[in-house]
């Protein structure tokens, strides 16, 4: 709102991530702190045994974890619920499952552990916001449709590649 009480934007929807590389969860409302949205990325996978700094696992490394749906067992408080995964098999298993953890490493042939973290893990900004403007202009420069839950990585590997091949070709 200004401050002559003229609304100015609308949210739309809202979403978290739980498990950092999983589905998405669709809320009614989301608690925003400066470092992190309340229950987003709270788990993630990381590997272990490699040399150097454990990694933490995504859909670069494994896009699989995207056949994963993690759900909040309680809604009304997303910070302290435990999680609940439906698995591509459409099994149910808590987060912190054995057999869970088995079947991810297996199917991403790594050796994983479950990591859980005090704030959330981004490779951007916590919170993006974007206008239905900016999701129709990127449709229309990417010729497809756009999940706007993604357009904030399209955007920028859209403006990485610009400016690549602009290095390219001078």
């Amino acid at each position: 709102m200004t401050a002559e009480g003229q609304k100015v934007a609308q949210m739309e929807q809202t979403w978290v991530y739980p498990v950092k590389g999983m589905q998405g969860v669709r809320t009614i409302e989301v608690g925003v702190k400066s470092v992190s949205v309340v229950g987003d990325r709270r788990i993630a996978f990381t590997e272990i045994d490699t040399k150097g700094t454990p990694t933490l696992l995504d859909t670069t490394k494994f896009p699989g974890l995207l056949r994963y749906a993690p759900r909040f067992e309680n809604t009304q408080d997303p910070k302290n619920s435990r999680i609940i995964v439906t698995t591509p098999q459409g099994t149910e298993e808590y987060i912190d499952s054995p057999a869970l953890l088995e079947q991810v490493a297996d199917e991403s042939r790594r050796k994983l552990a479950v990591l859980r973290m005090g704030r959330a893990a981004y490779h951007s900004m916590p919170v993006s916001l974007m206008s239905l403007g900016s999701v129709r202009q990127t449709e229309e420069d990417a010729h497809t449709p756009v999940d706007p839950r993604v357009l904030g990585k399209i955007y920028i590997l859209k403006h990485l590649l610009i400016y690549h091949m602009r290095k390219m070709h001078g």
